[in-house]
């Protein structure tokens, strides 16, 4: 609670805007509100349709984190915040029937880097039996239900591709089967 800056330190700095991802704790509803009524323009990302208690995975290692009157806390936020950022058009669709400004900013790699990837073209090489697909995938604590799928996937396709685990690999999944490359800012990929 010390961390949170106060209204008058956020109008000291004149942000163009304060951004809150997931954030719900009562001392934090607390300051949308103050900075609300101080003109803050707020922007609150969500990436995932998130009403109720029930629409969280039971995977989902943050599950006992939320708090069990989550809609009453969505009404107050969407009160407090001028935009919400998700990821998907669906999620958008969702969202602004709750009556609130909603802008879709895709969390995928961005076009441009993928553009300035140098590729070789595609040969017969690849089409020979010793060719192995190359299948990536980046994520964090909060995907365990992910994670048990792909442990199951990276299994059943054995040795026919290579994986590459951007960050946590799926339990059970040992590093010896797989490329694990650490965090690191997208440019680096």
């Amino acid at each position: 609670e010390d961390r949170v800056l106060t209204t008058e330190a956020v109008l000291a700095m004149r942000p163009s805007a304060v951004v809150w991802q997931m954030q719900m704790q009562d001392h934090l509803l607390e300051t949308m509100k103050d900075y609300h009524r101080a003109g803050v323009f707020q922007v609150y990302e969500v990436d995932d349709l998130i009403l109720s208690k029930s629409d969280i995975a039971d995977s989902n290692i943050h599950k006992g984190k939320f708090p069990s009157d989550l809609k009453a806390r969505w009404r107050k936020i969407l009160s407090f915040v001028d935009r919400v950022t998700v990821p998907t058009e669906p999620l958008a669709a969702y969202y602004r029937d709750l009556g609130v400004d909603v802008r879709v900013v895709p969390n995928a790699v961005p076009r441009r880097v993928l553009d300035a990837i140098q590729t070789k073209p595609f040969s017969a090489e690849k089409l020979s039996s010793s060719y192995r697909p190359r299948i990536g995938w980046m994520g964090g604590i909060g995907h365990a239900g992910d994670f048990a799928v792909l442990a199951e996937v990276v299994e059943l396709l054995g040795d026919s591709v290579q994986w590459v685990f951007m960050g946590m690999v799926p339990p059970g999944v040992t590093p010896e089967k797989v490329e694990v490359i650490p965090p690191a800012p997208v440019e680096q990929h």
